[in-house]
């Protein structure tokens, strides 16, 4: 699958993907998450070296709570450390990570880059749906292509999934429609 810098395409183009991850021409458009569980644990974590400041005025500790605070300030840090680093790529990259289904192509925007695909390399889309105690949990969509590679989404909205499920249906049926005339 070609891949290409977003930074390196021409201005143009770079407008045009936008566009579609924010729907346009009917794009179907999977995001994954944006990295908010990181930064909740960075400003929960945060909390904790407050916490140890409070303690820590006027008192004498003991070894044993010398050791608890430093093996709770380490994880604290590492947590800290993780979602900070979860803001600057963020920063850094200005797109999330989507997987774009358009009339004519795939594409997967991923760390600052995007690959993509003729859509006429999808071989299958299958959709599982989740239960968990009666209830829906959510569709995982898998996306087959040439050469045995795959990508699986997951969406929490049933009728989402299945509106995505039969939009790529039919991008692709058109698509082949198109090719067999020779459009």
């Amino acid at each position: 699958m070609p891949r290409a810098a977003l930074k390196d395409l021409p201005r143009n183009l770079r407008t045009r993907i936008q566009d579609w991850q924010n729907g346009a021409d009917g794009a179907v458009v999977f995001s994954e998450p944006a990295g908010y569980a990181a930064l909740a644990a960075a400003a929960i974590s945060s909390v904790w070296l407050i916490v140890l400041f409070a303690m820590s005025y006027g008192f004498r500790w003991s070894v044993a709570m010398i050791v608890v605070s430093a093996v709770a300030t380490l994880t604290a840090g590492f947590f800290i450390v993780r979602g900070l680093v979860e803001v600057v790529n963020r920063l850094r990259n200005r797109t999330e990570s989507s997987l774009i289904v358009t009339p004519g192509h795939i594409l997967e925007l991923r760390g600052g880059g995007v690959e993509y695909r003729s859509l006429d390399s999808l071989v299958t889309v299958q959709e599982n749906h989740k239960y968990e105690d009666g209830r829906y949990k959510r569709t995982d969509i898998t996306l087959a292509f040439d050469g045995g590679v795959s990508r699986t989404v997951q969406v929490s909205d049933l009728g989402i999934a299945e509106d995505a499920v039969e939009k790529i249906g039919l991008y692709k049926k058109r698509f082949l429609q198109a090719e067999a005339r020779g459009d």
